[in-house]
C-alpha cells in the first residue's frame, strides 16, 4: 500500500466513523471529545501525521508520473544533495538537474497559509 493509498483509506474510514463517538462501537480512546461531525479524532490525527512530507525510498514507492517532487541524490563520491524533479513514466527514471542517483523522494509540501 502506498502512502497515498493509506491516506485515502484513512480518509474513507474517517468519514464512515462520524457517529462512533456516540455509538457503542467507540472504544473510548480518551480522544472522543474531539470526534463528531469531522470523524474519529485519532484517524484525523493519523492522516495529518502521515501527510507530512517524509523521505520515501525510491525502492519502496515511486511518485505519481510527472508530479514535481523533491529528490535526494547521491553522487559517485557519496555526496548527498536535495533537488527538485519528477518521475517520468515514459523514461522509467527520475528527471532532475543533475546526473546523480536518486535514493529518496518526497512530495513538495503546500505553502503555509498566509496570515
Amino acid at each position: 500500500m502506498t502512502t497515498d493509498e493509506l491516506i485515502e483509506a484513512l480518509e474513507r474510514m474517517k468519514s464512515e466513523t462520524d457517529s462512533l463517538a456516540d455509538s457503542s462501537f467507540c472504544l473510548g480512546c480518551g480522544h472522543e471529545h474531539n470526534c463528531g461531525m469531522y470523524g474519529c479524532a485519532v484517524i484525523r490525527e493519523a492522516i495529518d501525521r502521515i501527510s507530512i512530507a517524509e523521505w520515501i525510498p525510491e525502492t519502496l514507492e515511486l511518485p505519481p508520473d510527472d508530479r514535481e517532487i523533491f529528490v535526494l541524490t547521491r553522487n559517485k563520491n557519496g555526496s548527498r544533495n536535495v533537488d527538485k524533479g519528477y518521475w517520468s513514466l515514459d523514461q522509467q527514471r527520475f528527471v532532475h538537474r543533475g546526473t546523480a542517483e536518486v535514493t529518496h523522494w518526497m512530495p513538495i509540501p503546500d505553502y503555509p497559509a498566509e496570515e
